[in-house]
């Protein structure tokens, strides 16, 4: 079955992949973190359709907005900095 967010899901390039990094399946990546961490499920982002970099950045930030960090309030006044977004393809 192909994933509608993976270009390269098919059988043979997956596992060549793999094979290429040294693993035998996708878990074996993530062999370092403890089990009970590991997520059951995929996390319901999207529900379903596809989304772009952006609209997953938007969804997952509004969940760390709940958390309280140093930059609230920010730790200066002024800037007259703008939000803006570069692409994780873009290094600069």
């Amino acid at each position: 079955m192909i994933h509608p967010w993976i270009p390269s899901a098919n059988k043979d390039e997956r596992k060549y992949m793999l094979k290429k990094i040294g693993v035998s399946t996708p878990l074996d990546l993530y062999r370092d973190v403890p089990s009970n961490l590991l997520l059951d499920k995929p996390p319901e982002i999207g529900f379903g359709k596809i989304l772009s970099e952006f609209e997953i950045r938007r969804i997952l930030e509004s969940y760390l907005r709940k958390n309280k960090t140093f930059l609230d309030p920010p730790p200066f006044m002024g800037g007259g900095l703008c939000f803006h977004v570069v692409p994780a393809a873009v290094k600069y």
